[in-house]
């Protein structure tokens, strides 16, 4: 089960399990025109696009149903920003995977991804699923992150 992180009162990380996840392929409509993304019949997940690339998610299907859903608003950011934020994340994860043994052969996972604008750093953001769970949101992102490039 993946491991959720929260910051102690002495600013340490606490952590608290939460359930299995499965991984779904899907559809996506963004903007005014309908992309399918890898072929599968799990569900349609709808994106509404604003004038600054900033979008919502409100139809989750396919995404795994135990695993934390961010709330957004969700923009995909791109080089040099995107690089950055990554630098800073895996700083973070490495430092948190220092800290604590119960974090040992675990991955970490932003709950928005940074990709996505999610914080690289902050605790509330992150999760330490085995590397099985990780692969079912991470699918799911990749195919919406495709999906949004029109690939």
């Amino acid at each position: 089960m993946p491991l959720a992180l929260a910051t102690g009162a002495s600013g340490g990380a606490a952590l608290a399990t939460t359930g299995p996840l499965i991984g779904q392929t899907l559809g996506i409509v963004a903007g005014a025109g309908t992309v399918d993304a890898a072929a599968g019949a799990q569900g349609v997940t709808t994106v509404a696009a604003d004038d600054e690339g900033a979008f919502s998610v409100w139809n989750w299907s396919g995404y795994p149903e135990d695993f934390p859903k961010p709330e957004g608003p969700f923009r995909l950011i791109t080089d040099p920003e995107y690089s950055a934020s990554r630098a800073e994340a895996d700083a973070a994860n490495r430092a948190l995977h220092q800290a604590d043994p119960a974090l040992q052969g675990l991955d970490m996972h932003e709950i928005q991804p940074v990709k996505f604008g999610g914080s690289p750093t902050d605790l509330a953001n992150k999760i330490a699923p085995s590397r099985a769970e990780h692969v079912g949101p991470t699918t799911w992102w990749n195919q919406l992150m495709a999906a949004l490039q029109g690939h």
